[in-house]
């Protein structure tokens, strides 16, 4: 950590987690103590969300089929898309990490911000995220918002009015994920 520290950049710490920027396109995220910091994979899936979308996709939108794509590869049996766990805030399940990296934007469109490449047609997470993009790459976000705020759903049995930081396991997703395979 010391290392990354050194070589500059704004530093900010949640909890137990730390995101470093050092330039307009790095974000590194890691653990507090001894462990090694590591490049988010879930910039990787942004930034196939975000090249899917043809660059048109808001820091709300782009949680919401992040975590509906990660919900498609849990329910494939993979280990999931993101570093960091899913919360439940207000308007539906938040990858903090990505979400601080990206809240300047605001409601607006993202920029090219995204250092990480895009996954590769070939790797299996593309599929998920292609099938997300397919069906929901156009919806607007209050539809996305309620699309992921389903009462069946792992947001709503965590979600606490107005609370960050509350976690949603990802077997609460890979169950959401069963429910609405089964059609419920």
């Amino acid at each position: 950590m010391e290392r990354l520290l050194a070589a500059g950049g704004l530093t900010q710490f949640y909890g137990k987690m730390f995101l470093i920027y050092s330039g307009a396109n790095t974000c590194i995220i890691g653990y507090d103590g001894n462990q090694e910091a590591k490049v988010m994979s879930t910039l990787r899936a942004a930034r196939t969300i975000w090249n899917g979308c043809n660059g048109r996709v808001s820091n709300l939108s782009m949680q919401k089929l992040l975590y509906l794509s990660h919900m498609l590869e849990l329910g494939a049996g993979r280990d999931g898309l993101v570093s960091q766990n899913f919360e439940a805030w207000d308007y539906g399940p938040v990858e903090p990490g990505l979400y601080h990296y990206l809240k300047a934007y605001g409601s607006n469109y993202i920029p090219d911000v995204f250092s990480s490449s895009a996954y590769d047609e070939n790797d299996p997470e593309y599929e998920s995220i292609s099938e997300v993009i397919r069906q929901l790459g156009d919806v607007p976000a209050s539809k996305l918002v309620a699309i992921t705020h389903w009462e069946e759903g792992a947001w709503s049995k965590h979600y606490i009015p107005g609370m960050r930081r509350v976690t949603i396991p990802d077997e609460d997703i890979l169950e959401e994920y069963n429910l609405r395979a089964k059609g419920a």
